[in-house]
């Protein structure tokens, strides 16, 4: 019960800062921006009821500003996923950007051999899983080339930007950020994050609360610049807008602050991404054997072994038929 406790306590915590600190703060700034940067300095009565000073000290423009920020910043909450989305690439016409073919390109180069040969071995390893035969003598090619592919990599790219899963190539930086991240795991050890996260973050919540911690430090920090990255484009947009209407050049000035921190929040949240993907491959690496020993099951041999105890697992999750395991 103690534990349950302090697991509701620790989600309503972050809540609470998520809503203040990637909520609030972000609607607060969007708000003021256009109610007297945008508006060149004329008040945007929203709630004309609302514009009568409070108590003497809030007048109406900033008590606008404060109520409307109080209830925008909900919307970052309601729709976080559906922003990461945006950022990722994940919109209509999306893989027909410039950016998407450079980074098709760049795997081309840099990852696609590896990829294939990754195929090769995995399709070797299924065959002998269902039954097959086993080349050894291929296998043993194939782990020595990979490791020298590996080895010519790394000293120009030592960690990779973008998947080397072509499917999973985004047409933006962050968008490849999150692919590299749930990578990691399905690459190593065969664990699909979208499945097993919500397990691995209740075993790490017990065994190191701490490195939760951090990753959830990490996660808010990305929100929050992400959010303000949206919002700076939201009064980029405004900016040039009003600049069309009003035919006031100083607007132009505001639009370029704008665009300058869009794009530094949007780097920002790239770099949080990034470390976060670093401290949740810790839990991977460390503690997946503890899930698996919750879940009855043994540590495997090796790690060949194991990719294929995390598949039948994952199917076993998804679907419930029991013949995945003997």
């Amino acid at each position: 019960m103690d534990d349950l406790t302090g697991l509701v306590e620790g989600a309503l915590g972050q809540l609470g800062r998520t809503y203040l600190i990637s909520g609030l703060v972000p609607a607060l700034v969007g708000v003021a921006a256009f109610q007297y940067l945008v508006i060149v300095g004329e008040p945007l009565d929203l709630f004309p009821a609302l514009a009568e000073p409070l108590l003497g000290f809030l007048d109406g423009p900033l008590l606008t500003t404060v109520v409307l920020g109080l209830v925008l910043a909900f919307v970052p909450l309601l729709f976080n996923r559906a922003l990461i989305r945006l950022y990722e690439g994940f919109f209509p016409g999306a893989k027909l950007l410039p950016s998407h073919l450079v980074f098709k390109r760049l795997h081309a180069n840099l990852y696609a051999d590896v990829a294939q040969l990754r195929a090769e071995r995995r399709r070797l390893l299924t065959s002998y899983e269902m039954g097959g035969d086993y080349d050894e003598e291929r296998d043993g090619q194939l782990q020595q080339i990979i490791s020298a592919k590996h080895s010519e990599r790394e000293p120009v790219h030592p960690v990779p930007i973008i998947p080397f899963d072509e499917a999973n190539i985004r047409p933006t930086l962050y968008g490849n950020a999150w692919s590299v991240n749930e990578e990691y795991p399905l690459t190593r050890y065969g664990i699909d994050s979208m499945v097993f996260w919500p397990y691995l973050r209740t075993v790490t919540a017990q065994v190191d609360p701490d490195l939760l911690a951090t990753i959830d430090g990490q996660k808010l920090l990305m929100d929050t610049t992400l959010t303000f990255s949206f919002v700076m484009v939201l009064v980029l947009i405004g900016a040039l807008v009003s600049l069309i209407i009003t035919g006031v050049l100083s607007l132009l000035a505001v639009a370029a602050v704008a665009l300058l921190l869009a794009v530094a929040f949007y780097r920002a949240s790239i770099a949080y991404v990034r470390a976060m993907g670093t401290f949740q491959g810790q839990v991977y690496d460390l503690y997946r054997h503890h899930l698996l020993e919750r879940f009855g099951l043994e540590k495997p041999d090796d790690l060949d072994d194991e990719y294929w105890v995390w598949q039948r697992l994952a199917a076993f999750i998804r679907r419930g038929e029991p013949f995945y395991f003997e």
